[in-house]
């Protein structure tokens, strides 16, 4: 084949730049690349031997036979799921599937798949050598067991990885890897501490034994008072202070505009719902020491379903990002919301500024809408016509049929048949629609939201080994999968243990990836807005717990 050798690649082709798979031969001896040939899909991997170029392409779900001098495709073999490597040994060309875990094997004297290795996991890399192929696996697992478990709840047995001493007053978790965001991921809410006799059952009212500085005094239909533990000892202030006030009563069932009165009046010295979009600017004004605003540990977007046209073209989903006004966005979620192009919030560590849909990508903000960039694309996609149906639904009180109903009007302005479809907050079909890969929506309003500060938190959801098909528990709603973006996702979470720096350059190249390829619409990040009576000190705001309602005092 001469002395050459052959590179994977992303060509940028006109305005904006569109990320394309491409394959460049490079002269071994002058270092100069050929002109790169567009393979398009998404090539993961590329491997010489018997006469040919061999690349996995995860879009196509197979692997490219390509004429060494020429790049002319010869055959496209399919393989498994979501293909990230390649190689070649032992008379065979060797494939690793990440989404099915599995390692095949190709004769390439028939092009023919002659065997399919189950290995488990994700498999994500393949090496020749020692008489042997090696294949890197990546646990989705950390726990000694849970894999086991997973697999067969019904004979679960976590005995080995996580190790109770009643004497010693500890519990050790054996994990299979190393997890450096194992500590965050205890702290979640997902689940508390109970004793070993409390029931696997609703106990309705009546609580069970926890270890914080309150307990629950008594429940009405409206009012839950919680009162001193008399068995509360503060062992640590930073990690567990006990509270200022002797009681906390916390009523349910007014309006925004009621709680709003109310702490006006001091009848109320906190209110969980912000103040009236309609108010916010009176209440800023007169009542000044009491509002505090709060970076949120939360994204609004809308989200694609990337498998389902016209979304499965990146032109598509590019062209709706530079359509969008964020700043009128911003202004129908209130909030004090700021505009935004990416899932993670500023907050988090590891993020980095980046907004590419825009009309000054180089101003450091997002100025405004590119809407002749957007028609251009949607031009070139030749979708126009194709129908879209939004689904929104209020959550956790924030309502965004506004902006579902700007984004619908959007679409149609586009040259789509767009409609919103709203869900009522009582309505429990949307979110298990959702998750279910079988029913979920073309597109859909939503928040990420992180248990705690970390990217994981808002990018970790949408690997490739997430999407589970045909399944009503699909942890990717958005079915997204792109195997670069993994790479770079799993080389950051390796290195937060060992390498901050790095890790944080990874995390900032991730998220770049996953702005470029588009899989959502990132609208705003909002303000938290607290409003408290004038009777309140000692303020305190956590970014992802929120206001710290044992702290204030009351005078």
């Amino acid at each position: 084949m001469g002395r050459a050798a052959w590179s994977l690649g992303t060509a940028m082709y006109g305005s904006p730049p569109a990320a394309t798979g491409t394959l460049s031969r490079i002269n071994a001896v002058t270092d100069a690349p050929s002109k790169a040939i567009a393979l398009g899909g998404s090539p993961t991997g590329v491997a010489i031997g018997f006469g040919s170029v061999w690349v996995s392409d995860a879009a196509y779900a197979g692997v490219l036979r390509l004429a060494p001098r020429t790049g002319q495709l010869t055959q496209q073999i399919n393989v498994g799921t979501g293909p990230t490597a390649i190689a070649i040994g032992f008379g065979s060309i060797w494939v690793a599937n990440s989404l099915d875990g599995t390692v095949m094997r190709i004769n390439p004297e028939t092009n023919h798949v002659t065997a399919a290795i189950h290995v488990g996991n994700t498999p994500n890399a393949l090496a020749v050598g020692a008489g042997g192929m090696w294949v890197s696996n990546e646990y989705d697992d950390d726990v000694v067991g849970a894999a086991a478990c997973l697999a067969h709840p019904a004979h679960c047995d976590l005995a080995r990885g996580i190790v109770v001493d009643d004497a010693a007053a500890t519990v050790t978790f054996h994990l299979t890897a190393p997890n450096p965001e194992f500590l965050d991921q205890l702290a979640v809410w997902g689940a508390a501490a109970v004793p070993a006799s409390a029931p696997n059952h609703d106990v309705g009212s009546q609580g069970l034994p926890g270890t914080g500085p309150y307990k629950v005094g008594a429940v009405t239909a409206r009012d839950v008072t919680l009162v001193r533990n008399p068995y509360f000892h503060e062992w640590s202030h930073a990690a567990q202070p006990a509270g200022y006030p002797d009681r906390i009563i916390w009523r349910t069932g007014a309006s925004p505009e009621e709680a709003t009165a109310e702490v006006e009046q001091n009848l109320a010295d906190y209110t969980y719902d912000p103040p009236p979009q309609n108010r916010f600017n009176e209440i800023e004004t007169r009542y000044t020491n009491q509002l505090y605003l709060n970076p949120n540990d939360m994204t609004y977007g809308l989200a694609f379903n990337v498998r389902r046209p016209p979304f499965t073209d990146l032109r598509v989903r590019q062209a709706i990002n530079y359509a969008v006004d964020r700043e009128r966005v911003a202004n129908l979620f209130g909030q004090d919301s700021q505009p935004t192009c990416e899932l993670i919030p500023p907050f988090v560590l590891g993020y980095a500024h980046y907004c590419p849909y825009t009309l000054n990508p180089g101003s450091g903000v997002c100025s405004a809408p590119d809407l002749a960039t957007a028609q251009r694309l949607v031009a070139a996609s030749g979708t126009r016509g194709e129908p879209i149906t939004i689904w929104t639904q209020p959550i956790i009180g924030i309502n965004f049929a506004p902006a579902g109903r700007y984004l619908a009007a959007l679409l149609r302005q586009l040259g789509y048949r767009a409609r919103l479809r709203v869900f009522a907050a009582s309505d429990p079909h949307m979110f298990p629609d959702i998750i279910d890969s079988r029913t979920a929506p073309d597109a859909f309003m939503t928040l990420a939201v992180g248990g705690y500060a970390m990217p994981s938190q808002y990018i970790g959801g949408v690997s490739c080994q997430s999407f589970v098909p045909d399944s009503a528990s699909n942890a990717n709603q958005i079915e997204f999968g792109d195997p670069r973006f993994d790479a770079l996702y799993n080389r950051a979470f390796a290195a937060e243990g060992s390498n901050p720096p790095a890790a944080a350059s990874l995390r900032a190249q991730a998220d770049r990836r996953l702005t470029d390829q588009a899989p959502a619409v990132p609208l705003v990040n909002p303000d938290t807005t607290d409003f408290v009576s004038r009777r309140v000190g000692d303020y305190q705001y956590n970014a992802v717990l929120g206001v710290l309602i044992d702290q204030p005092w009351v005078s």
